[in-house]
């Protein structure tokens, strides 16, 4: 069985190898996850899926966004990449 996570770490994270899951703490594994997961566990990971595409809006310098839920992640590795100094905008989130 599989359980899809978001990372939401910087993309400067993740060149360091240092990635960032974001995890709702609800149903089996994830609340194991959070709870008994510890520095040294071993997990398979699978591909990527989904569709990504490029958007326009990545050339903005303000940014906007309404988000909750799994749809935080996103937003999350934005205000990261803005925290580290991979991304120079601005971001308003809701």
């Amino acid at each position: 069985m599989s359980r899809p996570y978001a990372i939401s770490s910087s993309p400067k994270e993740g060149l360091q190898r240092k990635l960032s899951l974001t995890v709702k703490k609800c149903g089996f594994f994830s609340g194991w996850l959070a709870d008994k997961a510890k520095a040294g566990d071993e997990f398979t990971v699978g591909d990527p899926s989904g569709e990504f595409c490029y958007e326009l809006i990545k050339e903005a310098k303000q940014i906007a966004g309404i988000a909750g839920g799994s749809g935080i992640t996103p937003f999350m590795s934005l205000a990261r990449a803005i925290s580290d100094g991979t991304e120079d905008v601005s971001l308003v989130l809701f």
